[in-house]
């Protein structure tokens, strides 16, 4: 006979997990009076890369259950066919006695049931691609997505979850999921489960408190770097991103975090955690550091702008297909924009380094012609063929929607900051998104979000949206600096007196290059460009330039040899053919660099700037975090 299995007297959960309060979501909650699903999971021979999962599904009238697997998995807008990895599926009723079944589609199962029975199925989850999309499991430790790892029943998205996991010998479980004992969890209902990343392995974790709110830091795998400076630094997150709205979204929060040695990088928001890879040995280094930081104010940031401040379209996941939106610009752009300057709220980042770092992200975006062909609402309405798609000719035709929308929050916040005389800025926007919508759990759209501009900047910020979001308007970013007094010049070396010439202005043939081994190939071809113009293509290998050898280490040099509207000719290897293709060179195109002369600055400009870059930085004192790793 089934039970539907509820909590007991005899199973305490800490008043904390059960007990809504206003800073409290409703969805994170056991709805005791919903069915449950109990699942379990094991990790029997973690070198084989499997999990073994059963599932026992309530009664229902129905005599065809049917049982599906998530396409995909919010926050990463790409189908990735999660069911490719299920292998052994068997159903069973109640008393285990085999059920027929047949595959409906791609990721559905359709299991023949006697009314009133029970359903349980077994399989083996074959996971072994580390991605915070997915699952993994191997012999140092092992995570899981719920959505690349459970089903769920047809029209049962409102059932609860009972997790029993079965960890290898000696490994703990790190979860945001409430726990009725050490092994056992509970989800609300699918989407939590889904939004509850879990993590199994000889695992190290680091308690702290922000404003109240428990924080913990789970830590997979060996790395090198000052666990005690990377608590403190994440205490900082959590205060300076909890000032910001004013408020917190969850009652506790996880940073699960997975480290290895092959250049790892990624993380995946959820709605009281996060899942973060890095590798291992980043943290030697200032960059590496920083690099992670900037990861986790990221994926942090996102409980806020993602999880809570929810875009209607995605307000009820459709697991199977595809939900489009035109407001990652927004959820992913503007993320962006925090996560760099919250670097330098947080006491990261002093000004300069600041300023270097938005040098960067211009740089990139001035060189990518897809900015004139694709506006950011675009881009986010076609992230699910184009963002996770690239080809050749994704930076010719497309804008991107973390780059360039970070690119539009500072200039956004900058014209709200002048329009205002700096007594409202972008953080009004995202406080106010929050206040109104986030914490009330209403979803936002477009409309939404161009009211809240205007109420806030006005009629000048909506012209942002309409000119800058909606059209594919490159973003004039030397107009919008300047309200800071931020003053956008090249970066060229000095010449010095001692100099016995003038060097030849930098030469370029409109292409990006790779090298193999010593040889030099064209990665990119610029739309427009010299090189675009005269017929060079993806992949062609340069052997020669004007008759002298190229090799890797040569090509520049070799290049420089001419100057800026000089024909040259460049012999390339494409297809097994040997072809001469002239060139027309065209002047290479200047890095521009930011700087601020406080001599220059008006008062308005100069309390802007400070606004963004604090005088009263502690990056100095930050700086021996980051070097004080463990060798």
């Amino acid at each position: 006979m089934f039970l539907v299995v509820r909590p007991q007297a005899a199973m305490p959960i800490p008043l904390t997990m059960w007990t809504q309060t206003p800073t409290t979501p409703a969805h994170l909650y056991l709805d005791t009076k919903a069915p449950l699903v109990r699942a379990s999971v094991s990790m029997e021979k973690p070198t084989t890369h499997f999990y073994q999962v059963e599932m026992v599904f309530p009664p229902t009238d129905a005599t065809i259950r049917r049982l599906s697997m998530p396409t995909w998995i919010p926050g990463s807008y790409k189908i990735r066919d999660f069911a490719k990895n299920i292998e052994q599926f068997q159903a069973f009723d109640s008393s285990d006695k085999p059920l027929s079944w047949r595959k409906q589609d791609k990721a559905t199962w359709a299991v023949e049931v006697p009314a009133g029975e029970a359903l349980k199925v077994r399989y083996s989850l074959f996971a072994y691609e580390f991605s915070v999309r997915t699952s993994y499991l191997d012999s140092f430790y092992g995570f899981l997505n719920p959505a690349s790892a459970f089903l769920y029943e047809e029209g049962k998205k409102h059932w609860g979850y009972r997790i029993k996991v079965k960890p290898a010998a000696d490994w703990t479980i790190a979860t945001a999921l409430p726990k009725l004992d050490e092994h056992l969890f509970l989800a609300d209902n699918l989407d939590v489960l889904i939004d509850s990343p879990m993590m199994f392995g000889p695992l190290r974790r680091h308690e702290f408190d922000v404003k109240g709110i428990p924080h913990y830091w789970v830590i997979a795998g060996d790395v090198n770097k000052n666990e005690a400076g990377m608590v403190e630094a994440l205490q900082k997150i959590g205060t300076t991103v909890g000032d910001l709205f004013g408020d917190f979204p969850f009652d506790r929060y996880y940073f699960l975090t997975a480290y290895r040695l092959d250049g790892a990088r990624g993380g995946l928001e959820h709605a009281n955690s996060t899942l973060v890879h890095a590798n291992a040995d980043h943290f030697r280094t200032r960059d590496g550091w920083d690099r992670f930081l900037s990861l986790m104010i990221h994926e942090y940031y996102h409980a806020w702008n993602v999880k809570a401040i929810r875009d209607q379209s995605l307000s009820e996941f459709d697991y199977q297909r595809e939900q489009y939106t035109e407001l990652l610009w927004l959820h992913e752009g503007w993320t962006s924009y925090y996560d760099t300057i919250l670097m330098n709220r947080a006491g990261f980042w002093d000004a300069k380094r600041g300023l270097a770092e938005w040098s960067k992200v211009i740089n990139g975006y001035n060189q990518r012609p897809g900015n004139h062909y694709q506006s950011l609402a675009e881009a986010s309405f076609n992230a699910w063929i184009h963002y996770y798609h690239p080809s050749f000719t994704t930076k010719n035709s497309q804008t991107d929607y973390y780059r360039a929308g970070s690119l539009s929050g500072l200039a956004l916040d900058l014209l709200i900051r002048h329009k205002s005389k700096n007594e409202r800025s972008l953080d009004t926007v995202m406080a106010r998104l929050y206040r109104d919508f986030g914490a009330q759990r209403k979803p936002i759209n477009w409309d939404l979000v161009a009211r809240i501009l205007q109420e806030v900047g006005g009629k000048s910020a909506v012209n942002f949206l309409d000119t800058y979001i909606r059209q594919a308007n490159p973003l004039p970013m030397e107009k919008f600096l300047g309200y800071a007094g931020i003053e956008v010049a090249e970066a060229k070396v000095e010449e010095t007196e001692e100099a016995p010439h003038q060097p030849p202005k930098p030469v370029s043939l409109g292409i990006q290059t790779k090298t193999k081994d010593d040889a030099v190939f064209v990665r990119h071809v610029w739309r427009g460009s010299s090189g675009w113009q005269a017929g060079l293509d993806f992949g062609d290998e340069i052997l020669a330039i004007n008759n002298r050898r190229v090799t890797a280490s040569n090509y520049d040099k070799i290049l420089q040899w001419s100057h800026p509207g000089d024909e040259i000719q460049v012999l390339v290897s494409r297809g097994n053919h040997i072809l001469t293709v002239p060139v027309t060179l065209e002047e290479k195109q200047e890095v521009v660099k930011l700087k601020f002369d406080g001599d220059k600055a008006s008062d308005l400009q100069t309390s802007i700037f400070q606004a963004l870059f604090p005088p009263d930085s502690t990056a100095k004192e930050n700086s021996k975090q980051e070097t004080s790793w463990h060798p």
